[in-house]
């Protein structure tokens, strides 16, 4: 998943390269050097930076200052220096805060041959070589000539192994004319391993006894790899151990090797992946060859790589694992996750991701104590890479009980808008989700109920700001909540946890409370009751009576309570208990009627009624429309509704009537019911009759 998320940061920030790179560079010295060719650490503890100059000046940076000042400064006199000599390398011994010994790579007067040679720092003054930055004792531990003026490499570093791995060129020229990458009798195009603790008689180091061409083995002893043009800048990932160098290519692929023990690189047959000089010593593409890990063109004023380092550090300057690199001159800088490494062969060369495009005659990358990266630049710059986007801080650390956090986003105006997520369900982002430009976060905790600390983390805009929390330092006792439904013989039953077991006895008190449901009515009550969990329980059960009825009412609900706990610390005080009706609804029907019809207006009424009581209100619709009578004349059409209070079964539906002195047949009216709530509806329909009781009209005799 973190390859997958790097790849496509890298992608999206080469599509944004101009207006919102993914690095910014912070220049950290005044004075800018000159020529500056490296910058390194000493491993010691104190923070300092050593800015190598190709004059043959080494100088120290202490933490937070921005002047530095001459640590080491090899003599005119024994250094040659321009265009690719001079001082080329720097390491510092692992044990140098004790040991105080450092080694340098340069090329010396008058021959150009390369010199690796042993300082020591001051025990006095440890911001100076001992006995004097101009006067250093030096320990030349090796030498060998160099047939032309170019191609010196000069890359040195420690190994894991506690060896000094040192980078040699072919000697210089094209096409490596006398094949000397290829040559293991001679030390040219290849990555050297020595043992600077070991002297081997007069000679003051030895070669390790695994080296590939160590001891009866054809070949030179020092050799760690062949094949190498001219590999400028090579380092160890402080995580892995993995080796990595940069190798300048001839004319057409500049390349980064993951560098092995005895491994073959392929110059001068190969430049990178494409043939150079065929079958010289070996064919093209000889399974004895190591591809490249990846690789370039020359295309767009690219020309010669500069090797660099994985990021490690502590800031989020990067994406964890990226490969930082570059070219000399285009400046541009470029990365890659390291777990992409090798590239399949298939695909190279590769179109680099480019981090940041400067106008730096790129020299050299440098590494510091905590793992943060710089650039530096011939022209004098020596600067520290910063992510472009910036949270700040990256960490936050809280109690068990959790609270709000901040972060500060720092982003350049140009860059398109941030968001801010939380990567887990404890961590809610409660402001500022999102952004354009500067900004800030803000977040909450929730409390820790378990004993263990935990880890969190939210990605804000685009990097991780990593949360820690403390473990609870007592349990934490909660109650649930449950839902039963009433009947004969129900329980409530509850369960009281502790978050996680204790050595201790822990106690707590209990007491049921009303809500809607009514105590004694609804459920049998209980008075305050102490709860006790033994040494290794975590969890308890507390039942309640629930008393049954035959009424239809609502769902009603209970709680109990938690108070006055012991050895632990109450985190849900309350249980919530819902009783769940289990009562028939009531039906309601409505009764005939027959009635006289009398004379002028009278009000009969129909009775409607439930089938049993109801604790909750019941109505019911109601529409009073013709059957043979005529509404208006002799009865009133009119619609309404009819409200039961609960407890109540019987309610009268009344309709106004008109009488006449007509002789007629008995006529009716219909009363249906609808829409009932709380209710069904048993009978939906009566019928009023209205019984004539007119005499029928008298017959008259004329004479």
């Amino acid at each position: 998943m973190r390859a997958t998320l790097i790849v496509a940061l890298l992608v999206a920030v080469d599509a944004l390269a101009q207006t919102c790179p993914e690095i910014e560079l912070q220049p950290v010295v005044v004075l800018d050097p000159t020529s500056p060719i490296f910058v390194t650490h000493a491993g010691d503890g104190t923070g300092r930076l050593f800015i190598a100059e190709q004059p043959g000046v080494v100088k120290v940076l202490p933490p937070g200052s921005s002047s530095s000042t001459v640590f080491l400064m090899i003599p005119t006199a024994r250094i040659l220096s321009g265009e690719e000599r001079g001082l080329l390398g720097l390491a510092f011994h692992p044990d140098y805060e004790t040991n105080r010994r450092f080694f340098v790579n340069y090329t010396k007067q008058p021959d150009g041959a390369s010199v690796i040679a042993e300082y020591q720092a001051s025990a006095v003054n440890p911001n100076i070589a001992e006995p004097s930055p101009t006067d250093a004792t030096e320990t030349v531990l090796l030498t060998f000539a160099q047939p032309f003026a170019n191609h010196n490499g000069g890359s040195m570093a420690f190994g894991p192994d506690g060896y000094l791995y040192i980078a040699s060129g072919d000697g210089g020229s094209a096409d490596d004319p006398g094949n000397r990458a290829q040559n293991v009798d001679v030390l040219l195009g290849k990555i050297l391993r020595i043992d600077v603790d070991t002297p081997n008689g007069s000679v003051p180091y030895s070669s390790p006894t695994d080296n590939p061409y160590a001891g009866a083995t054809p070949g030179l002893d020092e050799i760690f790899a062949i094949g190498m043009r001219n590999p400028w800048r090579m380092s160890f990932d402080r995580l892995t151990g993995q080796l990595l160098a940069g190798d300048v290519g001839q004319g057409s692929r500049e390349e980064v090797s993951i560098i092995t023990l005895g491994g073959n690189y392929g110059w001068r047959v190969m430049e990178g992946t494409r043939c150079n000089i065929a079958g010289d010593p070996l064919p093209c593409n000889s399974p004895a060859f190591t591809p490249p890990a990846l690789e370039y063109t020359q295309v767009g004023g690219r020309c010669a790589i500069i090797g660099g380092y994985v990021y490690r550090g502590a800031s989020a300057a990067l994406p964890e694992g990226t490969y930082v690199y570059g070219d000399y001159c285009t400046g541009e800088i470029f990365g890659i996750d390291v777990d992409e490494l090798p590239v399949n062969p298939a695909t190279l060369p590769i179109v680099p991701a480019l981090l940041r495009d400067t106008s730096l005659l790129l020299s050299s990358f440098g590494e510091d104590e905590d793992g943060e990266l710089y650039a530096v630049g011939l022209g004098g710059e020596v600067q520290r890479l910063l992510a472009a986007v910036r949270i700040s801080p990256t960490a936050a650390a809280f109690a068990w009980a959790g609270g709000g956090g901040r972060a500060v986003v720092t982003s350049p105006g140009g860059c398109s808008g941030w968001t801010a997520v939380s990567n887990d369900p404890w961590i809610a982002v409660t402001g500022g989700d999102s952004g354009t430009g500067n900004g800030t976060v803000d977040y909450t905790v929730a409390l820790n109920p378990d004993a263990l600390p935990r880890t969190g983390t939210l990605t804000i805009a685009g990097r991780t700001h990593t949360v820690e929390q403390a473990g609870s330092p007592a349990p934490l006792i909660s109650i649930d909540d449950i839902v039963v439904t009433e009947g004969p013989g129900a329980v409530a039953s509850f369960v009281v946890s502790l978050s996680f077991a204790s050595l201790q006895t822990v106690t707590v008190q209990y007491a049921t409370h009303n809500d809607t449901a009514t105590a004694s009515a609804d459920f049998v009550p209980k008075a305050l009751t102490t709860l006790s969990f033994d040494p290794g329980e975590t969890s308890k059960p507390v039942t309640v009576d629930v008393n049954d009825d035959a009424l239809d009412e609502d769902d009603e609900t209970f709680f109990v309570n938690l108070s006055g706990a012991t050895k632990a610390a109450i985190l849900d005080s309350q249980g919530v208990g819902a009783i769940a009706d289990d009562d028939p609804l009531p039906s309601l029907s409505i009764a005939d009627l027959s009635f006289t019809e009398g004379f002028g207006v009278r009000r009969v009424s129909l009775m409607v009624t439930l089938g049993a009581k109801s604790g909750r209100p019941v109505t019911v619709d109601y529409v009073i429309g013709p059957g043979s009578a005529t509404p208006g004349t002799e009865f009133r059409a009119e619609t309404g509704t009819l409200a039961f209070p609960p407890g109540e079964t019987r309610q009268r539906l009344f309709v106004w009537t008109k009488g006449d002195r007509l002789d007629e047949a008995d006529e009716n009216f219909i009363v249906d019911l609808q829409g009932a709530v709380n209710a069904t509806i048993a009978t939906p329909q009566a019928t009023g009759t209205i019984v004539d009781d007119d005499p029928p009209p008298r017959s008259r005799t004329t004479p």
